[in-house]
């Protein structure tokens, strides 16, 4: 009798432990999408100060970021199937990635551009049950508008950064964690039109 109480006060110190993690994570989740939805809204006002100041950039260029509380931000991420508008950071690091989507290789829609995010269902969970035909849309620093649809979905190795960067026919991809972690899900996306300049 003795073993299994020691056997059931483990289990209940398990149970803890998992519940406990298990709340941090839903914390950490509606954190990230409070966040989000904050910065998204300081996002909109950056673009529309921009577009009124239209001011050139270094060189006599625009420039492809606006800056948000002193970040740079490269545009917004729609996928209207959940009513999902996130805001993009223009460079990635885990502490960045915690608030936003980040972009994660290229450098503006021409470039084939990779945005990773985590799995949280305010930021792209979602895209775990999206297929292929799905629509999305990226609106960039200057607010302009590009059409994607999904082409496919692949779910690659966390590690395999060949086959996530591999060239390819489509303009956008998207990243995520599976559930399990281990494993990374990605849209492939093919832009299908674009607003004019």
């Amino acid at each position: 009798m003795r073993g299994a109480g020691r056997y059931t006060l483990l289990a209940a110190l398990c149970l803890l432990a998992a519940l406990g993690l298990t709340a941090y994570n839903c914390h950490q989740a509606q954190t990230a999408g409070t966040e989000a939805a904050l910065q998204l809204e300081k996002l909109h006002t950056a673009i529309r100060t921009t577009q009124a100041e239209e001011k050139p950039a270094a060189g006599g260029e625009k420039s492809d970021t606006v800056t948000v509380d002193g970040l740079p931000y490269i545009g917004e991420l729609v996928i209207d199937a959940y009513g999902m508008h996130l805001p993009v950071m223009a460079d990635y690091d885990s502490e960045k990635l915690r608030m936003a989507p980040c972009l994660y290789s290229g450098k503006s829609p021409d470039d084939h551009m990779v945005i990773v995010g985590h799995n949280y269902n305010s930021h792209f969970g979602p895209l775990l049950s999206l297929g292929p035909g799905s629509r999305i849309d990226f609106i960039d620093s200057r607010g302009r508008l590009y059409n994607y649809r999904v082409n496919r979905k692949e779910t690659l190795a966390g590690n395999d950064l060949q086959g996530l960067l591999k060239d390819t026919e489509d303009q956008l991809s998207l990243v995520t964690c599976t559930m399990s972690g281990y494993t990374r899900c990605v849209l492939r996306c093919r832009e299908i039109s674009r607003s004019k300049d």
